[in-house]
């Protein structure tokens, strides 16, 4: 069985801030590319959040997670988010001045990881805390087998990413080449609703200006209004196919995750998620 496509995940908060753009502890310009298209579409997958601390076990493994999957060839201190203003560090790991005096530069200096690593489920279904995306530290085991690994692939998530046996760390996981596959869906279906809002702009003005009659003996040229219109309708029901694919893909997860719950009443009655600026361990 293949796992529901994931659409557009917009984003919501300060404008300021999502559009700064942050270097990602991968180090590659594709992953600034993409990062870049996603955020000009008012994807959250445009967007970073924070690495992890390594003051506590859990966070340090977490972080370790991090960096054997997105750049192996680094150090831990390399991509950890330090902050002076924890009392406690895990052993090997010096995030905090210990000499008595104060280091340069500010309490906390945080490093960063493109929303577009993780899988997107994940930001959907779990990384969404009230108004705001967090990149959680763990995410139960029934999620990762009914939904990352619907389609019977491990995904990125294999049992060296196990925090215990009731859950998974959350790992930047998702291959660029799929952040990229799903980016050129998001363009795609972003230029079908600009066709629909054009349809919807000219259909009535064209309708009252042609007659059917006179359509036959329109000498031959360039495209009519009629037959832009024609053409939109038609890319309109392309559209449709589109938001149709959603509304199962919404179904689908909510009966895995949630159990079997009412059909949407339309195809163009979509769910939408909201996030903030916030970016958070």
């Amino acid at each position: 069985m293949n796992r529901p496509a994931v659409h557009l995940i917009p984003f919501k908060g300060s404008e300021a801030s999502f559009e700064k753009s942050r270097p990602c502890i991968c180090g590659k310009r594709e992953c600034a590319d993409l990062s870049e298209r996603y955020r000009s579409l008012n994807d959250i997958r445009g967007a970073y959040a924070r690495t992890p601390t390594a003051n506590k076990p859990k966070k340090f493994n977490k972080a370790e997670r991090f960096r054997r999957h997105l750049c192996p060839q680094k150090t831990l201190e390399e991509i950890i988010t330090v902050d002076r203003r924890c009392k406690k560090e895990a052993p090997g790991v010096r995030t905090r001045q210990r000499t008595g005096q104060e280091e340069e530069g500010s309490e906390r200096q945080n490093k960063y990881v493109s929303w577009h690593h993780f899988d997107p489920w994940v930001i959907l279904e779990q990384a969404l805390k009230g108004d705001k995306y967090i990149c959680v530290d763990t995410i139960p085991n029934d999620f990762v087998k009914s939904v990352i690994q619907s389609d019977g692939e491990s995904n990125g998530y294999t049992d060296a990413d196990r925090f215990d046996t009731k859950s998974y760390y959350v790992v930047p996981s998702y291959p660029l080449s799929k952040a990229r596959d799903d980016l050129e869906e998001v363009e795609k279906n972003t230029r079908l609703r600009v066709v629909t809002d054009e349809v919807a702009a000219a259909a009535p003005r064209v309708s009252r200006r042609v007659s059917p009659a006179n359509q036959a003996d329109r000498p031959q040229g360039p495209p009519t209004a009629p037959d832009r219109i024609d053409q939109l309708m038609k890319e309109n029901l392309e559209l449709k196919e589109k938001l149709h694919t959603y509304e199962e893909t919404i179904r689908y997860l909510d009966e895995t995750t949630h159990g079997p719950s009412p059909r949407l009443s339309s195809a163009n009655e979509t769910t939408t998620v909201t996030n903030s600026d916030q970016l958070t361990e």
